[in-house]
């Protein structure tokens, strides 16, 4: 499984655009301020689970900027 810590997406802002909201400017400026990462390392670490030999089993891959404070 992945387990990654806050990414940095416009997931909220897609979700609630498709009932005609928009995310209060509060929740915006406190995502902006978190350690976050961004959607190329969830992948890149993706990537080298499925690159490591077959005798490698990688049951948990867990993911956090660093700093994050939960």
């Amino acid at each position: 499984s992945v387990s990654p810590g806050y990414v940095l997406t416009e997931f909220v802002d897609a979700s609630l655009k498709g009932v005609g909201a928009s995310p209060p400017l509060e929740l915006k400026e406190m995502a902006q301020t978190l350690p976050s990462l961004q959607a190329n390392d969830i992948a890149d670490g993706v990537l080298y689970v499925l690159a490591t030999p077959p005798h490698v089993l990688v049951q948990e891959l867990m993911i956090k900027p660093v700093g994050e404070p939960f």
